[in-house]
Order: C-alpha cells, then structure tokens, then sequence
C-alpha cells in the first residue's frame, strides 16, 4: 500500500516582513512628544520676547507724548509737584488725541478684556491724581530727588501670578522714566515702590 506523500514545509524566510514592531512606535512616539516640548518651549520664550518688546515700545511712546504734553504746560526742567512738572494725572490728556487707547494695554494682563473696557490701562502709574495724599507726597519727594531718573509708568505683567506681589519672588518689571528713558528691572523687593526701580540704575 502507497503512502501519501507528506506536504512539503516552507522554508523559513530570512526577508523580515514590512512594520514596525511595538517597541519602535513608542520610541518614535517619545522622539515625537520630546521634540513638541523642546518647541514649545522655544515658541513660549520668543514669543514672550515679542511682548516685552511690544511693551517697552509702548512706554516708550508713552514717555514720547508725556515730553510733549510737559513741554506744552511748561514743565520741563521742573521737579516736585506733578502739576508744576506739567504732568497728566491720568491717560485722558493723551489718549485719544496723542496715543490711541490700545497703547496703555499689555497682552499679557489677565485682569480684564479690552473689548468690553477698551480705555482701560493696564501699565501701573507712579503719578498720583489727587493732591494732598500720601501717593502724592511720595511723588513729590521722589520726584525731587530723582528727577529725570524717576519712573512714571511701570509694567509688571511679565511675572507668573503666583507670588505676583511677594517682595520674596524675583520680578521682572518695565518702565518709562521722566526723561523718556525705558528701564529693564529684574530683581527681589516690591515693585510699587519707585526705589525698587532706581536702585537697578545704580542710583
């Protein structure tokens, strides 16, 4: 009696088959998400750099129509007293007749929507706008002994919230100075104080 003949078996191919195993796609993956965060970063840096310079190109703009309102009520080379200094005590006298509304706002301020507020400034202001008081006389004095030196409007708003207002926390602040200069102030303290913004100065 014949036997059957049995079934040849294939031969095992050496040629790997097309894909990738699970092993590799996770390293891809990881490859992938690593790169995003590396980005990301490098976006967020630049992209903050870009608002700190919009911001330091406002102040200075600010700085700019302040010279001229001061020059208009003969305050220049005066210190002391805001009114003698010919200083305005609000945005009012400058907005919208010399700078437009969108110039007081930094992109980074969380505390309102400017569509809804759209005179709203968000720059801090060392100017007081009522006499007699003490933020006045602390102008008065300040602006006396620092002059041209003396800042007038400041930007903080480059800071993370947490520890926003701690003197503990590293700041980051911007402002336009009486002469129409712009300072860069990185350093511990309180910001709403104008001394904090001299001493970086080295004043």
């Amino acid at each position: 009696m014949s036997k059957l003949a049995e079934p040849k078996r294939a031969a095992p191919s050496s040629i790997r088959t097309t894909g990738f195993t699970l092993v590799e796609i996770l390293v891809v993956v990881a490859i992938v998400a690593l790169l995003a965060a590396l980005l990301s970063g490098v976006y967020g840096r630049v992209k903050e750099s870009a608002r700190q310079a919009n911001c330091v190109s406002n102040l200075k703009q600010i700085g700019a129509a302040v010279l001229l309102y001061r020059m208009d009520y003969d305050g220049e080379g005066r210190y002391g007293d805001p009114y003698i200094m010919g200083l305005p005590t609000s945005q009012r006298p400058l907005s919208p007749s010399l700078l437009p509304w969108s110039i007081w706002r930094c992109p980074n301020e969380w505390h309102f929507d400017a569509r809804v507020v759209p005179s709203k400034a968000s720059y801090y202001t060392f100017i007081p706008s009522a006499p007699d008081t003490i933020p006045w006389k602390r102008f008065v004095d300040a602006a006396s002994r620092f002059q041209d030196r003396t800042p007038l409007y400041f930007d903080p708003y480059h800071n993370e919230r947490a520890g926003f207002f701690s003197p503990l926390t590293s700041k980051l602040g911007l402002a336009v100075t009486l002469s129409g200069a712009t300072v860069r102030v990185f350093k511990k303290g309180d910001f709403t104080l104008i001394d904090w913004w001299i001493d970086e100065q080295g004043n």
